[in-house]
């Protein structure tokens, strides 16, 4: 729900709370209350469904902003043809330890995120990749 569609509502409530202490009024305030709530035609710049089930699948973080840029992003780059496979890309991303040590500190924006196609390639396969660990090996040995 968008912030236009809340304080609509918010507005609303008023109208018809104000109606109770005033019996004149309620047939009125039915009306606007009943127009404010009514839901918005979907414009050029809405969201599309595909896009706000990607929004959603973002972890919390103060990186989170911005959704209008990530979707001209998501817009730009025709996104909603393969929007289940970004979204699978942010919950295995959302779920590696990159993003979580330290307490979620190297989580970017969604608009960089899209920006920089992290979700394509080996970087949305094999999110946590193993780096080598230099010190156990042995002279000569070759990282696997």
């Amino acid at each position: 729900m968008d912030m236009r569609s809340r304080s609509n509502e918010s507005l609303a409530a008023l109208l018809l709370a104000r109606a109770l202490l005033d019996p004149d009024l309620l047939p009125i305030a039915e009306e606007v209350a009943a127009r404010l709530t009514e839901a918005a035609p979907k414009g050029r710049n809405s969201p599309s469904e595909a896009f706000l089930r990607f929004w959603d699948a973002w972890p919390r973080h103060p990186r989170k902003t911005d959704r209008a840029g990530a979707y001209r992003v998501w817009k730009r780059d025709g996104l909603d043809a393969t929007a289940e496979s970004v979204i699978g890309a942010v919950l295995a991303f959302a779920d590696s330890t990159d993003w979580r040590k330290d307490g979620g500190a190297y989580i970017p924006a969604p608009e960089v995120w899209l920006n920089k196609r992290r979700y394509l390639g080996a970087d949305a396969i094999g999110v946590s990749r193993s780096r080598p660990d230099w010190g156990s090996m042995r002279d000569g040995e070759q990282p696997v």
